[in-house]
């Protein structure tokens, strides 16, 4: 738990009379777990994503807003397969492989949300909820001399 105190005083130099005093000390509380860079790479061997599911991961997440949500009307899902260069039917083929694998889940009619234990913006207490309320994916990734060990498994939160 991290603790900051900060102190300021106005003093007078004539008299050397201490005129004001302020003092702020704060404390922060459930601070955010250390973490590590994961690739989309990686998630695209753990989940078995072909290539255009990863491409498309990569525009989904490019798009989360604070509520940790993704909106997909017509004209996104147009502009995310133009950056895929395929049709929206074939964008929209590789978003249902994405919410099979788990990564992303639909909440409502062209609203998704990404697994908040890989995916996340905002204040950590928010993410910390969202983790907290959703099936999600535990990953484990082995470092090695002779490359990486992935191991993947779902979890019921």
């Amino acid at each position: 738990m991290a603790k900051i105190t900060q102190s300021h005083e106005v003093i007078d130099h004539a008299t050397g009379e201490v005129k004001t005093t302020s003092r702020v000390i704060c404390h922060n509380h459930n601070e955010e777990p250390q973490y590590i860079k994961l690739y989309i790479r990686d998630l695209q061997v753990l989940c078995k994503l072909t290539e255009k599911q990863a491409h498309a991961l990569f525009c989904l997440i490019k798009r989360i807003n604070w509520e940790n949500l993704i909106y997909l009307n017509p004209a996104i899902r147009k502009q995310i397969a133009s950056e895929m260069n395929c049709s929206v039917q074939q964008f929209n083929n590789n978003l249902l492989g994405l919410k099979k694998s788990n990564l992303i889940k639909q909440i409502a009619n062209s609203v998704f949300a990404p697994d908040p234990m890989l995916f996340a913006k905002g204040e950590w207490q928010a993410i910390k909820k969202l983790r907290d309320d959703y099936n999600s994916i535990e990953l484990n990734i082995t470092y090695t001399n002779k490359g990486r060990v992935l191991k993947a498994r779902k979890v019921k939160r």
